[in-house]
Formats: structure tokens, C-alpha cells, sequence
């Protein structure tokens, strides 16, 4: 078992963790991604306005390594608090490949999630530079965070079929599937990426000591 399937085992209230938090904006419209947060965060038990944005990544279809599939996250969350700045909460989240540190020739899938979280008592005022605003550079107004889903291995015929000649950037998408995941290990897309945040989650009640 997962570190991540086991915060299944374990009630988390995101509620507590956030009660100021009453919309969460998120850089997608994508169904799968919106009911992952949907089932993780329980909206509708929470009394949570959920909404969905078609922020683009800026980065390519196939992000490569950590760093690119990161700054996908974060040009989605960005995105989503210029085009909704009178949220509470605001998501990216990018799927990307990268190598295993332990082993070059290993190919891993991970989504990263971006999160930034409107802080007691501020307000987000963004007159100028709207392609230029990032939420890392306002701490007084955001709480910001990075965490990642579990990893799924990528079979390596299916990672030299996408990567290009340097091994740095992909020409098409590892796979042309919707859920590979579900094809691969049998524990579909949408779990892998709710039970990343139900990890992010349970990291920030621990810290709280909630």
C-alpha cells in the first residue's frame, strides 16, 4: 500500500484545515481533475463552490522533468487567480515525465499541484502585468504550496517512443490514452491525483497538530 492510499484510513477535514476557504478556483475544466478535488476536499459535504478554468500551462502537451511540469502548475494557478481573483483558494495541476533519480533509464508519470490560498484579511487587487502576476511574489496576500501525486512507471518502449533525440523534451504525450493508469496498475487517474491531495492534506493537519 501507498503512502497515499493510506490517508484513505484516515478522516481528514478539510474544513478545519480551511475554514475561510469557501471557493476553490482551478486551472482546468477537466472532469477527472475536478471530481479528484471534488471527492478529496467533499465539496458539496463542505459547502464548497467548486470552479473550473481553461487556463493553458504554458508548457509543452508533454512536460519533461520536474522543474517544466512545475512550472505548468503554477502558470495554471496563476492563471486561474487573474481570472477569478475573489476566490479563497486557487489549483494547478500538471501531469508530467521525468527520470527516476535512482535510475537514468527509468521513465515516472506525477502530477504536481500548485495550491495558493488567500491569507486571513487580504484581497487581490491585479491592475497590471496580468501575464506577468505569479503568487509567489505576493506573500502577503497568499499561503503558497507544492506537493506531488504517487508516481506511476512509464513502460520504457512508451518513454523512447515520445522522447525526442536529447532525452530534455517529448514530441507527443507518453501515452495517447485518457487514464493510462487504470491500463498500467488498475487504480485509475482520478485516485492517483485525490490521493495527492488527501497526502497534502494530511502533511498540513500534522504540521497543525489538528
Amino acid at each position: 500500500m501507498s503512502k497515499l492510499e493510506d490517508t484513505e484510513k484516515k478522516e481528514i477535514s478539510f474544513s478545519i484545515l480551511f475554514p475561510s476557504v469557501k471557493t476553490v478556483v482551478v486551472g482546468t475544466t477537466s472532469p477527472l481533475k475536478l471530481g479528484a478535488i471534488e471527492e478529496s476536499f467533499q465539496c458539496k459535504a463542505n459547502k464548497l463552490m467548486l470552479v473550473g478554468k481553461p487556463i493553458p500551462s504554458q508548457v509543452d502537451d508533454q512536460p519533461v522533468g520536474e522543474a517544466k511540469t512545475k512550472e505548468g502548475a503554477m502558470n495554471r494557478c496563476n492563471g486561474s487567480i487573474v481570472e477569478v481573483p475573489f476566490a479563497d483558494m486557487w489549483i494547478g495541476i500538471e501531469s508530467g515525465m521525468m527520470n527516476d533519480p535512482n535510475n537514468p533509464k527509468r521513465w515516472i508519470d506525477k502530477a504536481c499541484y500548485y495550491i495558493a490560498v488567500l491569507k486571513s484579511g487580504a484581497k487581490v487587487n491585479i491592475e497590471n502585468n496580468k501575464s506577468k502576476f505569479k503568487a509567489e511574489n505576493h506573500p502577503n496576500w497568499f499561503d503558497t504550496y507544492t506537493c506531488w501525486s504517487d508516481e506511476l512507471e512509464i513502460p520504457s518502449k512508451d518513454a523512447e517512443d515520445c522522447l525526442n533525440k536529447d532525452g530534455k523534451s517529448a514530441h507527443k504525450t507518453w501515452s495517447p490514452l485518457k487514464d493510462p493508469h487504470i491500463e498500467i496498475c488498475k487504480r485509475s487517474r482520478k485516485l492517483f491525483l485525490r490521493d495527492g491531495l488527501n497526502q497534502w492534506l494530511k502533511e498540513i493537519q500534522s504540521r497543525r497538530g489538528t
